[in-house]
């Protein structure tokens, strides 16, 4: 079951059998893999950048840092590739943080109904999906990125369970119309630009947005909500959430928050 908002679909075609199945890293300008799976990653990153001049696809994310081939890591969709938009619009998790965060959840994604908030291109929702998710809603504000989105999940994961939203998380009610089997959320991502990071203080919008998440019929008692931050960041609760857990990766901090009511103790 599939529904999308405020966007149709875009037509896909099948993308060449050394992207799909390849070796993929993600690297830098100053770093390159090791010998033995160097000129299989030379030929991956060309195979994907003949495939965007040709689809004006974007098969890999381009920053400052450098180049990452988007996938999915495991599960039912492993390997398959995400599409992102050009520059520094989107920010994804790379590989090995992913892979870092869904060990950790491992046990809450069997049957989880996730939602992906800032979802970006989609990388956290489509690898709950893969990885045995019931169902993922995807809220993103982002016109262009929003059109990456519903063709990232309309490819890899057509027979799945999800809602890809166009909606502004700074006033949506979280509630999907025609969704309400999607609710409430056992499992979700929140993952908001690190310029909007600040409005997670109280009285600013973004914890408006998170105290409409911790409504009962939005979310589970005994939901988890994973909050990506950029390092040096301190929190200690967003009103009704407080932090059950952080995990420090990279140059990011992944927060583990539960609800008022479901308090454990945190993790050293």
């Amino acid at each position: 079951m599939s529904i999308l908002r405020n966007a149709e679909i875009s037509q896909n075609t099948d993308f060449p059998a050394e992207i799909q199945d390849g070796n993929f890293r993600e690297f830098s300008r100053f770093s390159f893999p090791e010998a033995p799976v160097c000129i299989d990653w030379i030929l991956s990153i060309l195979h994907a950048y003949d495939a965007h001049l040709q689809g004006n696809r974007v098969l890999y994310h381009c920053s400052g840092a450098g180049f990452m081939v988007l996938r999915v890591i495991a599960g039912e969709y492993r390997r398959r590739l995400l599409k992102t938009p050009s520059g520094d619009s989107t920010r994804p998790y790379t590989d090995r943080v992913r892979t870092s965060v869904f060990a950790r959840l491992e046990e809450e994604l069997e049957g989880a109904r996730v939602a992906d908030v800032f979802s970006g291109v989609g990388t956290m929702g489509l690898e709950s999906l893969s990885r045995g998710a019931a169902s993922c809603v995807f809220f993103e504000g982002d016109t262009e990125t929003f059109s990456f989105l519903k063709s990232n999940v309309q490819t890899i994961a057509p027979e799945s369970r999800y809602i890809c939203w166009c909606a502004d998380v700074r006033r949506t009610s979280f509630r999907p119309q025609g969704g309400e089997d999607f609710i409430p959320y056992t499992l979700i991502f929140f993952d908001p630009p690190y310029a909007m990071v600040p409005q997670l203080e109280a009285g600013k919008p973004l914890a408006a947005s998170l105290k409409r998440l911790a409504k009962p019929e939005i979310s589970d008692p005994n939901v988890s909500l994973i909050l990506r931050t950029p390092e040096r960041t301190e929190i200690q609760s967003i009103g009704p959430w407080f932090v059950e857990d952080r995990w420090d990766l990279s140059s990011m901090i992944i927060w583990k928050m539960k609800k008022e009511g479901n308090e454990t103790e945190v993790s050293q």
